[in-house]
């Protein structure tokens, strides 16, 4: 039995096939890189979203916080004891009501 062993060479492939697949390997190669790529953009922009938003939110909590500070702030000193500038406590009948801070003449 004759067998035609003309371009198979053994079972090896020829130069020109072996070029087309390196260059369909190739291919292969470049679409998966734009592939991820694409998506590594559609990520790069859902963290800077992300990042966005969470800033925003900063800004607004720092907004409360001095907000809360402030009314704080004004409860403290509106409630706090009254005191003498002379140096002396101040009596209790003297706490309901504003004591100036310079005796009366």
């Amino acid at each position: 039995m004759l067998i035609n062993e003309e371009g198979v060479e053994l079972g090896a492939a020829t130069a020109e096939e072996m070029v087309r697949h390196q260059v369909l390997l190739l291919e292969h190669e470049n679409e998966e890189a734009w592939r991820a790529a694409t998506k590594a953009r559609a990520d790069v922009q859902a963290l800077v979203d992300i990042n966005a938003r969470l800033n925003s939110q900063i800004g607004e909590l720092h907004l409360q916080l001095r907000q809360v500070q402030s009314r704080l702030m004004m409860e403290v000193n509106l409630h706090k004891p009254m005191f003498s500038t002379w140096g002396g406590a101040a009596d209790k009948a003297s706490r309901g009501r504003s004591v100036p801070v310079y005796p009366e003449l």
